[in-house]
């Protein structure tokens, strides 16, 4: 009898064992996490670059604002979102924003001058007038620009005095910006124009699209909570959302909690370190005007008067008041230098004229022509023919004769 010897053989099914399962849950999350994190460096690197693109593109907006309309545009309401009235509209009267004291009194009426905080008016910037029509200038900003990388709104704040084209004078911004050492970044302290900041990172004070805080900026500053779970808030990280001065921090990121900054911050500057301002610049009627507080001498050092020359100034025209003796001082050393009002020479005033027909000026002292008149011509019992001694209606005097006495012409 012969038996079939051949071995019956199973199936085995393919898998992992539980060792090699754990190693290609490793790997997988070795990968996955580097992957991970480098989405998240790429998207914080994104949003860093769309937050500083935003302050570049809110400063230039600015700019070509104040070039159409020979000032700057004053803050919107921070708690308006997209449907509410006056959403990205300016707030001149100063509805829904803050009105806080600058950091000097630039205008030297012996208080500090106003500056104003809240959000940038993007409707205002595309349209001057809010009326919704066509801009007189092309504006790069949108609403979405005047968002920060992590879409919350773009602080500003501005010199009031700077949002009037009539009080506007390029010298007179009183913003304060300085460092984390409270050191100022600027030339010259206090003078920033205007001041823009996003909020960073974490958006702490900040608002959203809707109006909406991200939290409350005036938070308690806690250095050593004790808590893992209370927020820590640095005085760096609270000074440009406080909306409580006029002093902004533009310095580096810190990640310490104590001393937490992640803000971003634009200004802007004095035009010119001139102490010239320039009123209208049409070449035909090209005027200026000085913003020096105190008076200016040429070639004087200490100048008495506004504007103090010593020598020959050469103009086309020149405008004054009055026009004085070039002595500060008469002979006597006390008596002032006897001066003339230009109304004298070139107005209409009572003292520059005559009292009775017929009478000529002869002389002017003391910006009056009184005891100075003389008539005309002397008095006859009769003049040589054709002899005239005024001019027929409608024709002026262009001259006098000693023959035929006035000359008259038609005008």
């Amino acid at each position: 009898m012969l038996l079939d010897t051949h071995k019956l053989t199973r199936k085995r099914q393919g898998g992992f064992t539980l060792v090699e399962l754990a190693i290609v849950m490793l790997i997988f999350g070795m990968v996955s996490g580097t992957a991970l994190l480098g989405l998240r460096f790429y998207m914080l690197q994104q949003a860093e670059v769309e937050t500083e693109n935003a302050l570049d593109v809110g400063d230039e907006a600015l700019q070509d604002f104040f070039t159409a309309y020979g000032r700057y545009p004053c803050p919107a309401n921070p708690t308006l979102g997209p449907g509410d009235i006056g959403y990205g509209e300016e707030q001149c009267a100063g509805a829904g924003i803050e009105i806080v004291a600058g950091e000097r009194d630039a205008d030297g009426d012996g208080v500090n001058d106003p500056v104003m905080i809240g959000v940038m008016p993007f409707n205002t910037l595309i349209d001057g007038a809010n009326d919704y029509e066509s801009a007189n200038y092309e504006s790069k900003i949108t609403e979405s620009t005047t968002l920060d990388g992590w879409g919350r709104k773009i602080f500003y704040a501005v010199t009031q005095s700077q949002t009037n084209k009539s009080t506007f004078e390029d010298t007179r911004g009183v913003i304060s910006v300085v460092d984390e050492h409270n050191q100022s970044v600027l030339a010259e302290p206090d003078t920033a124009h205007y001041a823009l900041a996003s909020a960073g990172i974490n958006g702490h004070g900040a608002y959203m699209e809707n109006g909406e805080r991200v939290s409350n900026c005036s938070a308690s500053i806690i250095t050593d909570p004790g808590d893992d779970s209370i927020p820590v808030y640095s005085v760096s990280e609270i000074e440009n959302c406080d909306e409580t001065d006029a002093i902004f921090l533009s310095g580096l990121q810190n990640d310490q909690d104590q001393y937490y900054y992640d803000d971003r911050v634009k200004i802007g500057l004095p035009k010119t370190n001139s102490h010239w301002e320039i009123v209208d610049e049409d070449a035909a009627t090209l005027q200026a005007y000085n913003t020096n507080p105190g008076n200016v001498g040429v070639g004087v050092v200490d100048p008495v008067e506004s504007f103090e020359v010593a020598g020959d100034l050469r103009a086309d025209e020149v405008r004054a008041q009055e026009f004085c003796d070039p002595l500060k001082y008469n002979d006597d050393g006390f008596t002032p230098a006897i001066c003339m009002d230009t109304a004298i020479i070139a107005g209409d005033e009572d003292s520059m004229n005559c009292d009775a027909p017929g009478m000529a000026v002869t002389a002017i002292e003391f910006n009056s022509v009184d005891d100075h008149c003389q008539k005309a011509f002397p008095d006859h019992g009769s003049y040589p023919p054709g002899f005239q001694t005024s001019c027929p209606p409608g024709q002026l005097v262009v001259g006098i004769s000693n023959i035929t006495g006035v000359i008259c012409e038609s005008p």
